[in-house]
């Protein structure tokens, strides 16, 4: 065996990742660390400013005092407006109007309910839920005043209206079939209605819809500039900032087509095969379906996001014959999720275009195996990212040894300060403690068996818990019952010390709950794809050596002649 890190190979390309960038994404607040106490306001004033007043422990609100009166009092306004919109019955087009007025109303609260109070996306959801419906009843009214015009006589301007030949068995029944589209479907271009047998009701229903799609599409534009790919006038005011397309931009697009890809049902894949590029996508999508892309983007840290991301990047640095592709809206992508690895140029493409998406306890996230995992860590070890991407907190720089050889430590417990005989106050107090590591190597390295093997021989000074992958119970565990961590007595004299009986405050069983739990919470492919130890003293208050054990057992098996 012997010692790797795999930087890059000779099929990767080697595109310029250094240099000046720029910022691709809007991206609404990441999730604070696990370690992070305390909670704040999470509303947002109307001049734009964050409120961010700490809240006390236990409320049951995201906001302040001031803040939850204002929700309460925008929530009330919007569902009287609503209300008032569904009560309107539409007659007439002066009706239409009122009920269009309402309607537009009622929008706006909605989103100052949804930017103001909701900055995290915590209620994307319901506004989503909601805009479906707002849609399928403007649509369904849309569609019943068509309905009504067609039986009063349709002409052949008609748009939507497709006369079919009927089957030869029917042609002497005089029958014909109408294929029927809703005018308010996007891709129905507004100017086709004014031919229309109809009073301008539903041309006031579709610029009503035309301009809720239209607000969605430039929501998510401001949230991913480079997703627009129209033609731009060159003279335009609208442009004097106007993106010139580089390897960020290309990095965007291929995100979003691989997403559309992968996510898709099949009606939206077929009106993604038809269009020409992104921006013909998007101006025939409904505005519920766009407002879940503005979520997609601005959530964009999400594991189900950055997997998609991750595609993206690792397609950037491969040789064109090395991957199977398709053509999607305008550009090329990887037709498959699968076999591609986060080498370091990839790496350095992720830090350079989205330094700030990950972070230290999500920066896993991206990562499709334990292979990518191990990668990222060794390159933190040699202090590569170390801006954004590297945890002070985190104990892997003590095992930096371990991690070059695929050990990546997770937890630890060194109770070196905190055991033997001290008096406290009016009392004798002694604490027993036994040191333990956690730690977690991949499956399918002969490396990691190796380990396990070496470690299990050692059952005289060391206790071993192992996991393998994602099995609640454990591989190897000691034979020994209710085995304590840490544990106290306590006296006024040393007399009556002898004679106490110990209380127990950390148990191997709390320590491997907290690790089934991190095995929750972690992205599932690390954890099907790793071993998870837990090395324990055998022996109570010994100095901590366990990380100087691990690493010199793996110095060992790779046939390093002199370990520490």
């Amino acid at each position: 065996m012997s010692l790797q890190l795999r930087i890059s190979s000779s099929q990767e390309k080697r595109p310029t990742f250094r240099g000046n960038t720029r910022r691709l994404l809007r991206l609404s607040d990441i999730p604070d660390s696990p370690a992070a106490l305390g909670a704040a306001c999470e509303a947002v004033d109307t001049d734009g400013r964050a409120c961010r007043l700490a809240l006390p422990s236990g409320a049951s609100e995201p906001w302040c005092e001031r803040h939850h009166e204002e929700w309460k009092d925008l929530n009330a306004r919007w569902g009287k407006t609503q209300r008032e919109a569904e009560r309107i019955v539409v007659l007439s087009l002066d009706v239409a109007k009122q009920k269009v007025l309402k309607l537009r109303q009622s929008v706006d609260l909605r989103r100052q309910i949804r930017d103001r109070f909701y900055p995290r996306g915590g209620d994307i959801q319901d506004y989503i839920k909601w805009l479906a419906k707002l849609e399928a009843d403007v649509r369904g009214l849309a569609d019943s005043l068509l309905m009504q015009n067609l039986q009063r006589g349709p002409t052949p301007e008609t748009p939507g209206v497709h006369t079919g030949t009927p089957h030869p068995d029917r042609v002497s029944l005089g029958e014909t079939i109408t294929i029927l589209r809703s005018p308010l479907d996007p891709r129905i271009p507004i100017d086709s209605l004014q031919g229309m047998p109809d009073d301008g009701t539903i041309l006031v229903l579709k610029h009503f819809y035309q301009d809720l799609c239209a607000d969605s599409v430039r929501r998510l534009y401001s949230i991913v500039p480079d997703l627009d790919d129209s033609p731009k006038q060159s003279k335009s005011p609208e442009q004097k900032e106007q993106i010139i397309p580089d390897n960020g931009t290309d990095i965007i697009r291929a995100w979003f087509r691989i997403m559309v890809l992968n996510d898709s049902e099949a009606s939206t894949l077929e009106h993604a095969t038809r269009s020409k590029c992104i921006n013909d996508f998007l101006m025939g999508c409904q505005a519920s379906q766009l407002e879940e892309y503005c979520d997609y983007f601005e959530k964009a840290w999400r594991p189900h996001a950055v997997q998609y991301l991750r595609v993206a990047i690792c397609a950037q640095t491969l040789a064109g014959g090395d991957i199977k592709t398709i053509q999607l809206l305008g550009g090329t992508i990887p037709s498959t999720t699968e076999g591609l690895k986060m080498t370091k140029p990839c790496w350095d493409i992720l830090y350079r275009w989205f330094p700030n998406l990950l972070t230290p306890w999500t920066l896993a996230s991206i990562c499709s195996n334990f292979e990518d995992y191990t990668t990222i860590c060794k390159l933190l070890m040699m202090r590569l990212y170390n801006d954004h991407w590297y945890d002070p907190a985190s104990i892997m720089s003590e095992c930096s040894t371990g991690v070059y050889m695929g050990f990546i430590p997770t937890s630890k417990g060194d109770f070196t300060t905190n055991v033997g005989l001290r008096q406290e106050g009016q009392l004798w107090v002694q604490r027993e403690s036994r040191n333990y590591l956690c730690g977690q190597m991949a499956i399918g390295d002969p490396l990691t068996q190796a380990f396990l093997d070496e470690l299990r021989k050692r059952t005289s000074t060391l206790y071993l818990v192992v996991y393998e992958g994602t099995h609640a119970d454990a591989t190897v565990h000691p034979t020994e019952p209710d085995l304590f961590i840490s544990r106290y007595r306590s006296a006024m004299n040393l007399d009556d010390l002898e004679k106490a009986d110990y209380s127990t405050t950390l148990t191997l069983e709390e320590i491997k709950d907290n690790l089934r739990m991190k095995k929750t919470t972690m992205y599932d492919p690390i954890v099907v794809d790793s071993w998870q130890f837990i090395i324990i003293d055998r022996e109570v208050g010994l100095p901590f050596r366990l990380i100087d054990i691990v690493q010199d057992t793996l110095m060992m098996l790779i046939g390093d002649p002199s370990p520490r």
